[in-house]
């Protein structure tokens, strides 16, 4: 009787194999993450309203798998599930904010900016820092400051708003106790809250 595996464990075999020198298991494993993988770009796309008005989220996803392609190349080293998901999560971001910035400049060309735009940045600027995060350009630095937090911090951040994971089952995933998480989250929500907060004033 074949044994049945679930996607992490079956991400782990791949690892397992990569780490005993079989090259053919990082294309092995870059498709058992294919579902993840869309679950989080699907997720964060959201926040780069522009992006997604020129992208659907096959052609994002098709984009990073390249990037993802690239970036193994130069990896030396995938410790387990937890860090690969970490690197997706990364590379999607970086693909947004890359996707974004160029979709910005084109438009800056094009577009004269008119009163309506002068009246949203006076309203951004009365907003806090939480609310200045659902606009465009706060959520692209957002994106950004995730990628400076030490790593439990931004590991929980990345499992919360791309991966959509509970806290639950962030704690269920991590092994490590629910009251433990949530205090994380509420330092890593803060720590943030605050860099975001420094970088726009």
């Amino acid at each position: 009787m074949q044994r049945k595996y679930g996607d992490t464990t079956r991400m782990q075999l791949c690892i397992d194999r990569l780490q005993k020198g079989d090259e053919s298991a990082r294309k092995d494993l870059l498709e058992r993450a294919q579902k993840r993988l869309k679950a989080y770009a699907t997720k964060m796309l959201k926040s780069f309203p522009l992006v997604k008005g020129r992208y659907d989220i096959d052609a994002l996803v098709s984009d990073v798998n390249a990037r993802l392609l690239v970036s193994f190349k130069n990896q030396r080293k995938i410790n387990d599930v937890e860090h690969f998901m970490y690197t997706v999560a990364k590379t999607i971001r970086c693909q947004l904010i890359d996707l974004h910035r160029k979709l910005k400049k084109q438009s800056e060309k094009v577009q004269v900016q008119n009163d309506s735009s002068a009246l949203s940045k006076a309203k951004a600027k009365t907003m806090g820092p939480v609310k200045r995060a659902e606009t465009t350009e706060a959520a692209s630095l957002m994106h950004s400051i995730i990628g400076t937090l030490k790593i439990d911090h931004r590991q929980l951040l990345e499992m919360r708003f791309y991966g959509g994971l509970s806290l639950s089952e962030i704690a269920s995933t991590l092994g490590i106790p629910i009251s433990t998480i949530k205090r994380r989250y509420e330092d890593a929500k803060k720590e943030a809250s605050r860099r975001l907060n420094g970088n726009q004033n």
